[in-house]
């Protein structure tokens, strides 16, 4: 498993422009808030050797942002209240 420095992980969150947002720095490794997962070493790299489209292109797309699960949540609670005298459920996959 790669670490990284302290350095690294600011010059990465400054690249993405995320500060703080959605990574964090903890064991040396840049973990995903949202995720709840560690960075793969491949997409920080890319990162960090400021191939920043190729990080766009890969991971981004694929992880939920901070306003896609407020959206999601948002209607989720709606349908539940809208369909709260019926038979159905409401579950969230994101």
């Amino acid at each position: 498993m790669q670490t990284y420095t302290a350095q690294e992980y600011f010059d990465f969150c400054e690249k993405t422009g995320e500060w703080g947002r959605l990574f964090e720095f903890a064991d040396e490794q840049i973990q995903d808030k949202v995720a709840g997962k560690t960075v793969p070493a491949e997409i920080v790299n890319l990162v960090l050797q400021s191939n920043i489209d190729n990080f766009f292109n890969i991971y981004k797309i694929t992880m939920a942002t901070f306003d896609h699960l407020t959206i999601t949540n948002n209607f989720q609670a709606f349908l539940i209240y809208c369909l709260y005298s019926s038979n159905y459920k409401v579950y969230s996959e994101g």
